[in-house]
């Protein structure tokens, strides 16, 4: 199985990821996720 291609894609920074589609937010993943302390009893 095969996707089509993104028109664009730009470096992503990250030597072992390459490029990613253009349109992508490339950061942190603590800049994109939220959080939760859950603490069960």
């Amino acid at each position: 199985m095969s996707f089509p291609r993104y028109p664009a894609y730009k470096d992503s920074g990250v030597e072992w990821l390459g490029e990613v589609p253009e349109h992508w937010k490339v950061g942190p993943l603590r800049r994109f996720a939220e959080v939760i302390d859950c603490k069960h009893p």
